[in-house]
């Protein structure tokens, strides 16, 4: 097979409105059945007007702020956010998700071998339906039927370098699925699925250059035009079939760090605010700026929008401090911005400097709703609104039904050594994400903390609130309750008469002072733990 490529040379400026499949025809000599044209998508975007001004863009809140951590035009920003529909990574480089499905830098949108000064240029809206208007465009002018790919240079996942890739297919198969031939050596294939449309781009890339002014190519002599015609879209992998975004949607650290996983049933919606207690006490944890006195909030937070909210007559019985409220703002912003909840809380702890990875349980709304004697109530209400004095006769997690784990969080514990469920409340922390994460959990690599010592609570009403759902308040009834997701549990001292009975579960015993006493002894239990589970599997 003899193959070969010409360049498309001679082309004027293209502007929006121009007939482009004409001026490649007139500048072309001659184009043949079966033949397939290689056109650089800026050519196409310039000839359907997908040109914007800077001058007449307004950055949002976002856009100023992404520009100042990236150092760029928040103009800039702004065009690449209104062709986002999700920001994959926003350090060093915006990579984002596009309208037409394709995750890339800036959203594609460029600069580069635009005519005016303050003009950029955005993909097309339909590359498919781009390549398809060409291809019958040039049908209609020569009669000839051939393959058209709109391409455009992107980076590509673990390796260095820039190449050409298809956008838009038509007239054309975009794969060639040769999956159940034979090898050479009579084996079958089992994974050869060839991106010919890709393959095709890249080619044409090496007569098109950057600078030569040769926004098109001719193929000649390929013979895939008998295969049936393909979309672009069919090489876009879809986002339940693509690893690399379930285990880096977010740029957290993936080697030698914790991942914290969050729950979310506690959170709530004040003032049109998202404010999610147990992620931001775990981001104000690691930030050091956790309020231990109050057991919420930032240390040395002031409440004047708190007061001001009340002097206009609201209530303002669940207390938000001015940098706690800054925190809410910004996760609002991200959030109709088009972040998921995990990537909003990813940027957070980006911006405090954390270097282990938070992430919530799901991207789903779930809600703990309190079955009391008042009524149901919101966890919130209940816990500080009511401060814990109805008694609990139910619970349940409003959405629980549809709502689904991050995939972050599924990644994050598939791939662990270890998962550790600490000292927090059972029915009101770790249920919640139980029940959306549960099935991802190897029960041999998880480990519990009682919350629970000699009877007693470490902290809040978890002993009370067993109590009231009918639970056992001993190491053994926290042991109970955990014995089909947990193989180990921890407990205190003060509870070894609990052991053969915690063994008869099918469980693994570990003995340590687990009554924590400040920072010195969360650090002390947390590296005892991981000494254990690193030398030993318990006992």
């Amino acid at each position: 097979m003899n193959v070969e490529l010409r360049g498309v040379e001679g082309l004027p400026e293209v502007h929006p409105g121009d007939d482009l499949a004409a001026l490649i025809v007139e500048h072309t000599g001659s184009l043949q059945s079966g033949d397939v044209l290689v056109v650089a998508q800026k050519v196409v975007s310039k000839a359907e007007g997908r040109i914007r001004t800077l001058s007449d863009v307004t950055p949002s809140e976002q856009a100023i702020t992404l520009a100042r951590k990236l150092d760029a035009d928040p103009r800039m920003v702004q065009v690449v956010l209104d062709e986002t529909t999700r920001i994959v990574r926003d350090d060093r480089v915006l990579i984002v998700e596009t309208r037409q499905g394709f995750v890339c830098a800036n959203a594609g949108v460029d600069r580069s071998n635009v005519d005016g000064v303050d003009d950029v240029c955005l993909l097309p809206l339909d590359c498919d339906a781009s390549a398809r208007i060409l291809h019958e465009r040039i049908a209609s002018l020569t009669g000839a039927r051939v393959g058209v790919v709109v391409s455009d240079t992107f980076g590509r996942a673990w390796r260095m370098g820039l190449v050409n890739v298809a956008l838009g297919v038509a007239g054309m198969p975009a794969v060639l699925d040769y999956r159940g031939r034979p090898d050479d050596f009579g084996m079958p294939l089992q994974a050869t699925v060839v991106a010919i449309a890709d393959e095709l781009a890249a080619a044409a890339e090496l007569l098109m250059g950057k600078t030569r002014r040769v926004p098109a190519v001719i193929v000649h002599g390929l013979e895939v035009l008998e295969v049936a015609p393909g979309t672009g879209q069919e090489l876009v992998r879809p986002s339940e079939l693509d690893l690399r975004r379930q285990v880096r949607c977010t740029p957290y650290p993936t080697e030698d760090v914790g991942w914290i996983i969050a729950n979310t049933g506690d959170d709530e919606e004040f003032w049109g605010l998202l404010v999610s207690p147990d992620v931001d006490a775990i981001l104000y944890r690691l930030a050091g700026i956790f309020n231990d006195t109050t057991g919420f909030g930032v240390r040395d937070d002031t409440f004047h929008a708190q007061a001001m909210l009340g002097s206009l007559g609201e209530q303002t019985w669940f207390q938000l401090g001015d940098r706690d409220i800054g925190v809410h703002l910004l996760r609002a912003s991200l959030l109709r911005g088009g972040m998921r909840l995990t990537e909003a809380v990813a940027h957070l702890t980006r911006g405090f400097g954390i270097e282990v990875g938070v992430i919530p349980m799901s991207d789903d709304p779930v809600r703990t709703r309190i079955g009391t004697d008042a009524g149901e109530l919101s966890m919130q209400d209940w816990f500080v609104g009511q401060r814990c004095v109805p008694a609990v006769h139910k619970m349940r997690f409003a959405g629980i039904d549809t709502a689904r784990p991050s995939p972050e969080a599924v990644a994050a514990v598939r791939g662990a050594d270890a998962v550790i469920i600490g000292p927090s409340n059972p029915l009101l922390s770790v249920d919640p994400i139980l029940a959306v994460l549960g099935d991802e959990l190897d029960r041999e690599r998880v480990t519990v903390v009682s919350p629970v010592v000699g009877g007693q609570s470490l902290k809040g009403p978890t002993v009370d609130m067993l109590r009231d759902m009918g639970e056992e308040t001993t190491a053994f009834g926290v042991a109970r309750h955990y014995a089909g997701i947990a193989a180990t549990i921890v407990i205190d001292r003060v509870d070894a008469n609990s052991l053969e009975a915690i063994h008869s579960l099918g469980m693994r015993t570990i003995v340590d002072d687990i009554v924590m006493d400040g920072v010195d002894g969360e650090k002390r239990l947390a590296a005892s733990l991981l000494h254990v589970l690193e030398s030993t599997d318990g006992s």
